[in-house]
């Protein structure tokens, strides 16, 4: 599976630097660095990035009803007021949240 048709999200038994580095390609791509000199030293340096709900859906493989239920039951991340419309989520949130899911046992 890809992210943003770029950066691949890591495998289910690769560790939290993988995952750290692909918030970082997210993080290049999000703020329009991707393939750009010096992108990654930017990206590293940007204290966060706000994404919405799309790129949240595709980062967590959840759907938009499952991220607002989860929500509800206080279990997710909420998203911060950027207009009087429209919301947007830190990415260091949703990647904390990632990191913090239990990973299932094969039975």
């Amino acid at each position: 599976m890809k992210l943003f048709g770029r950066a691949a999200l890591p495998p289910a038994d690769a560790g939290k630097a993988a995952l750290k580095d692909a918030a970082g390609e997210a993080a290049s791509y999000l703020i329009g660095l991707d393939d750009q000199p010096g992108s990654a030293l930017l990206a590293a340096s940007v204290r966060d990035v706000l994404i919405r709900i799309e790129n949240v859906c595709a980062i967590t493989g959840l759907s938009v009803p499952t991220i607002y239920r989860l929500m509800a039951k206080g279990i997710f991340p909420r998203p911060l007021k950027i207009t009087a419309s429209a919301r947007a989520w830190k990415l260091s949130e949703i990647t904390a949240w990632v990191e913090s899911r239990e990973r299932g046992g094969v039975s």
